[in-house]
This record gives structure tokens, C-alpha cells and sequence, in this order.
């Protein structure tokens, strides 16, 4: 027995097999053929047309997997976003190639994919077939259609969109149509676009005084309008409404704000009266009735440095007008103001006293006060007292340890409003322990301050002394210059003036000729003197004289000194 096995077989190894056998007797042959089934390949789809609540679509047949197709499975898929719903699944004979599918949403995603099947199973599914459905005009009409009348010359309308499911999602606008009740003229249509800040009303204007009038509403979009709402009634009225106030604020106290008001419009008839309200933060508006006659309007016993919103309703005997714009105002005055902490804290080393009495109400009594304190260490404060009166100037903490941080909060309550202030601060230290300090304090302040006067007085004589000596040097100079002018010009000894110029008043001579006789300088202690003639003993070179000085003015007195002078050779 021989056989042949082939394993994972495919399509391509169906075909004719000759299988040869052969001895010495001769020779047989046999011929098999090998045909391989599995399920057929997808089928090619393709869109025939689309319209806003089905779809045709068709395909062709595929490689059927060397067995008859029996039948084609169509599945579809509502998309939404990201999200996929299957919303029908269809089987159909082999023979059909083409199906209309229908119940689909208007302007809605859907995906078709098709498989086929035959004895073996099932093929893969054919590739996705992505489609939008058409549009479609509005299947239903407008609903809560409502007129109100607004004055002797307009109606307002308003509605809401067409249920969910008659393709209200995809409205561009809206008709509304008018004519007078009683005749036979057509509706006279207004167009309304609709957009991201559309809301459902509109007014209609220039109508004849206490006329009937019949309206209907009608939505559309780019395929076409939808049915009519039945029309709804109403009449205008015999006279107008009131216009729209503009209201505004004149002035402001402490504890009242004046306001005024103008209407402008044609409609100005008969205004009986205004309605004034006002409201102070995120409370109830309160309402006052004010005479048709006034223009303007004080609002006293107000809460002072507050503020507060207006708005004005004008009425007559038709109805009330539109409110006016909402105005803001506030009275004068302000929320207490601290004090800077020298002026609000007097601090010793056990106590500390609180100057309430220094804080600004500024221009809003302050009502109460609140004081607590805790150490600089502490997370919770100590209260003091939680309601100390307006009048109240000082308030004490004692029992505090010295040379310690504390820290002070003090709140203001005043009709203006709440505000509070932290001060910080240390205790003193007691007098025991400042008095080393103290002492060494004082002892270097008056090393400092000897210092400081010595160096000033020794700066001040050094400049006398510097001063003295400029104007000596000075004089002399001046004296000396003198001296030498009149010698020159009479050839004969000077008289020594009597200054501070010192003559020598006597010299040991030897007797020489005349022609001998030099010319010398003489530095004496007190100036140099220059003499006409005198004479030397001995060597001529370095000589030493011997002598005495008169000083001038010293009434003959006479002084010995030794003065080496050099001798001038003329």
C-alpha cells in the first residue's frame, strides 16, 4: 500500500495527479485529480448611492474557494466619535450582488462591510466602506409657539426647535410668518438666521394699533423647509409700553446716593409710576414704587463706604417698560486703617499697651475692636477680648516675660467693613541686665568723644602754628631786601632796624687793610644779617668768630654765641 501525504494544503496544489506503477511484466498508470476547498476571498464593495436614509451598495463575486458560494452577510456600523454600534447585519443569496439599505439617520457616519460564505465557512471581511448619509429638510414643525403683545405697534414671538428625531439638529434658520386676521393676504415671511448665539424669538415691529394678527413658524436648512406650526394669535395693543430708563448716579455721602434717570423714545405716553431696585452684594433685590412725575431720587440710611446696584422699571397702565441698564454705586468712606507700630504699641519689659485710640476710622464709625497676642513660638493665639467698645483708647497686656518676641493682632469692625493689623515686636530687658552693658556703653562713648575733641584742638593749633610761621618767613624776607637796597646805595654800615633782625654787637678784630675787609652772612636763631664790613683773625678758610648779638629793642642787653660763617672773597 503506498500513498502520498501533503501537509497544509493550499490552492495552489489542486491539479492532475498520474500516479506510475511498472514491473517486468509491464506497466499501469492512474491519473488523480486533487481539488482543495476553503472559504472564499471578500468581496470588492463598492457605494452605488447615498441618500439621507439609505444607501445602495454592490459587489462582486470573489474567488469562491473551489466551492459554490451560498450566501453574502452585509454588516453596518453607526459611528459616533470613536465609538462604533452595530445597527444591522443582512444576508442574501448567492446570486445577489446588490442591496438597498435602509432606516438610517439623516447628516449621520456610518461603515457597510461585506463577507461571503460557502460549505467550507466564511471569508474575511471586505474592506470598509466609510459613507455620510444625506441631509433632509426638518420633518416636524416648531413647538410652544407663544405671542405677547409689546406695545400698540409689535408682537414677540417665541418657540422651541422641532422634537429630537425629526432632524432638528441641522436647522440654519427659521420663518416666521404674519398677516392680519380677517383677510385674505398671504403671510408675510421674516427671515432668521440661525447662529451660535441664536435664541428661539423675535419681535416684530411696525403692526397697526389693536389689530389681530396670525403667526406661524417654519424651520429650514440647505435641503429645504420644513411643515408649518399652526398659527397662533394675538392682538396689539391700544397704547405702548413704556421706553427703557437710562439711569445714572449723581452723588454719594457717607449714608445716602442720589440717583437720576432720563426716558427717551416716541412712546413717552402716560408713565404712572417707576419702579427703583436695589440690592447690596449677593442679597435680594428690594423694590420701591417711585411717582411718574420724578427725575431723580435719594436712597438714604445707607451702610457707609458700601456698595450697592441700581435698576429702573418705568410702567403704565399697558404694562411695564424694559429694565434699565444695572448702575453701581458705593457710599464714602472706608475700612479702618492701622496705625504705623510705633505709634499703636508702648512697649516695656512686662506689658505693652495697645493705642486703639490711633487707628483712622476714616470717615465709617468704627463699631468694636478685637485684640489677641501669642509668643513668636506659639501657633495659637491668646484673645485678649473679642469685643472691646468703639470708645475704648488703650487696652494692656501685662504678665509678659522680658526681652521676648510677641506678636499683637488687633481687628477693626466698622460699617465699612472688617479689616485687622499683626504687630511684632520684643519686650525690654530688665534693668539688672542692662546695667554692665550700660556702663561699658557709656565709658567707650566718652573714650570716643575725648578722642574725637583731642584730634580737633591738636588740628587746630598745628594749623595757628603753620599760619604763624608762613607770616614770619613772610616779613622777614620782606625786611631783609630792605636792608640790602640801602646799603648798596650809601656804601656805609647799616643801621640795624629794630625788628626781628639781630646785629652782632661785638667781634674780636684783627687790624687789616681795608682792602681786606669782606662782605660775610650771618645766620643767627633769629634771622641773617648781612654786614658791609668786618674782620676775621687768622685763616680765611673756615674760620670760627666770636662775638656777641645785640636783639634790637633790648635796650643795650647783649647775648655771646659762637657762629661759624663761610667769608665771601670779592
Amino acid at each position: 500500500m503506498s500513498e502520498l501525504t501533503i501537509r497544509d494544503a493550499r490552492r495552489e496544489d489542486s491539479g492532475l495527479f498520474k500516479c506510475i506503477a511498472s514491473n517486468r511484466y509491464g506497466r499501469a498508470e492512474l491519473k488523480i485529480e486533487l481539488i482543495v476547498k476553503e472559504p472564499p476571498d471578500p468581496p470588492n464593495v463598492q457605494l452605488i448611492k447615498v441618500l439621507s436614509r439609505s444607501v445602495v451598495v454592490s459587489w462582486s463575486s470573489p474567488y469562491e474557494g473551489n466551492s459554490p458560494i451560498t450566501n453574502y452577510v452585509i454588516q453596518i456600523y453607526k459611528v459616533n466619535g470613536k465609538q462604533e454600534k452595530q445597527t444591522q447585519m443582512k444576508t442574501v443569496t448567492r446570486d445577489n450582488k446588490k442591496i438597498r439599505i435602509e432606516h438610517l439617520k439623516p447628516r449621520a457616519a456610518y461603515k457597510i462591510q461585506v463577507t461571503a460564505e460557502n460549505e467550507i465557512g466564511q471569508s474575511r471581511p471586505s474592506d470598509v466602506l466609510d459613507f455620510v448619509t444625506d441631509g433632509e429638510a426638518p420633518q416636524g414643525p416648531p413647538r410652544d409657539v407663544h405671542v405677547l403683545p409689546k406695545g400698540a405697534h409689535s408682537l414677540q414671538i417665541s418657540w422651541k426647535p422641532p422634537s429630537p428625531g425629526n432632524n432638528s439638529n441641522n436647522i440654519t434658520g427659521y420663518y416666521v410668518g404674519y398677516k392680519e386676521v380677517g383677510k385674505d393676504d398671504p403671510y408675510v415671511f421674516k427671515t432668521l438666521q440661525v447662529t451660535p448665539s441664536y435664541q428661539e424669538n423675535c419681535t416684530l415691529n411696525n403692526l397697526k394699533k389693536s389689530t389681530t394678527y396670525s403667526i406661524v413658524v417654519q424651520a429650514f436648512n440647505d435641503k429645504g423647509s420644513g411643515p408649518q406650526t399652526e398659527d397662533v394669535r394675538a392682538q396689539t395693543l391700544l397704547q405702548d409700553f413704556p421706553p427703557t430708563a437710562r439711569l445714572r448716579i449723581i452723588t454719594s455721602t457717607a449714608s445716602s446716593i442720589q440717583l437720576s434717570w432720563k426716558l427717551y423714545g416716541h412712546n413717552m405716553e402716560a408713565i404712572e409710576g417707576y419702579l427703583l431696585f436695589m440690592r447690596q452684594g449677593d442679597s435680594g433685590w428690594k423694590e420701591t414704587n417711585l411717582s411718574g412725575s420724578k427725575t431723580s431720587h435719594v436712597i438714604s440710611k445707607l451702610r457707609c463706604g458700601t456698595s450697592y446696584e441700581f435698576y429702573l422699571v418705568a410702567y403704565n397702565s399697558v404694562g411695564k417698560a424694559d429694565p434699565s441698564q444695572v448702575v453701581t454705586g458705593a457710599t464714602t468712606g472706608n475700612v479702618p486703617q492701622a496705625p504705623d507700630q510705633n505709634t499703636a504699641l508702648d512697649i516695656n519689659d512686662s506689658s505693652v499697651v495697645i493705642r486703639l485710640s490711633a487707628w483712622r476710622a476714616r470717615g465709617c464709625p468704627i463699631t468694636h475692636f478685637l485684640v489677641k497676642y501669642r509668643t513668636a513660638n506659639e501657633g495659637t493665639w491668646r484673645p485678649v477680648s473679642l469685643h472691646l467698645s468703639a470708645d475704648r483708647e488703650n487696652v494692656v497686656i501685662s504678665g509678659l516675660t522680658p526681652g521676648t518676641s510677641y506678636s499683637v493682632l488687633v481687628g477693626v469692625e466698622s460699617s465699612a467693613g472688617y479689616t485687622e493689623a499683626q504687630f511684632d515686636f520684643m519686650t525690654k530687658k530688665r534693668n539688672s541686665d542692662l546695667s554692665s552693658t550700660s556702663a561699658d556703653t557709656s565709658t567707650q562713648d566718652l573714650q570716643r568723644t575725648v578722642a574725637v575733641i583731642t584730634s580737633t584742638v591738636c588740628s587746630v593749633v598745628v594749623l595757628i602754628v603753620i599760619l604763624v610761621a608762613a607770616c614770619t618767613v613772610l616779613n622777614r624776607r620782606k625786611t631783609s631786601r630792605s636792608e640790602a637796597s640801602v646799603a648798596g646805595s650809601t656804601n656805609q654800615r647799616p643801621e640795624i632796624p629794630k625788628s626781628d633782625m639781630v646785629p652782632m654787637a661785638a667781634w674780636d678784630k684783627r687790624t687789616r687793610p681795608s682792602s681786606q675787609r669782606e662782605q660775610v652772612y650771618v645766620p643767627s636763631p633769629y634771622a641773617s644779617g648781612r654786614f658791609s664790613q668786618f674782620s676775621v683773625d687768622g685763616d680765611t678758610e673756615g674760620c670760627a668768630l666770636h662775638g656777641s648779638v645785640g636783639t634790637a629793642g633790648s635796650s643795650g642787653e647783649s647775648h655771646s654765641y659762637d657762629v661759624p660763617l663761610h667769608l665771601v672773597h670779592r
